[in-house]
């Protein structure tokens, strides 16, 4: 009896998860509210860019420099190769690094490299540097970032 309980619950937090997730990643529209530019404290930045039916979700970290990125969407944009490595694209006005978080690791991150005014998405490994700044991390959709080319949306997500 236990074992078909827990199978039962098992079984409806799958479903439940993959409902949250269908709902998460195709969310098109936005509430007012949402695009409110008085963000809270701790409230959660989630960002979507799309392209060509490439979705990527990034969650922001709390610095200025990626609220100011969150307060200029939306954007559509044009996006750019650049190395071997990374996406860019430049928001429409430069981001606050003051309290910024210098970027390290690989692929996946969001970053902001101050000296040009560019957003960088890297899909594969990068070096560390002292005008580089991290926004945050991918948690959606992070072998999409090498198939984006020409126009970009970018937009918030509902938390």
């Amino acid at each position: 009896m236990k074992n078909i309980i827990l199978g039962i619950c098992v079984i409806a937090l799958i479903i439940l998860g993959i409902f949250v997730y269908l709902r998460f990643i195709n969310n098109d529209t936005f509430k007012e509210d949402d695009l409110n530019s008085d963000l809270e404290k701790g409230d959660l930045m989630v960002i979507k860019v799309s392209n060509n039916g490439n979705n990527i979700i990034y969650e922001l970290n709390d610095s200025k420099a990626s609220t100011d990125l969150y307060n200029q969407l939306p954007l559509t944009l044009e996006v750019e190769d650049f190395s071997i490595n990374e996406k860019v694209f430049y928001p429409k006005s430069k981001l606050d690094i003051s309290d910024g978080v210098l970027a390290n690791g690989g692929s996946g991150v969001l970053a902001y490299y101050e000296p040009w005014g560019d957003v960088v998405m890297f899909y594969d490994d990068f070096n560390s540097n002292d005008s580089l700044y991290e926004l945050g991390k991918v948690t959606y959709g992070e072998d999409n970032i090498k198939n984006l080319s020409g126009k970009i949306v970018i937009e918030r997500l509902e938390n």
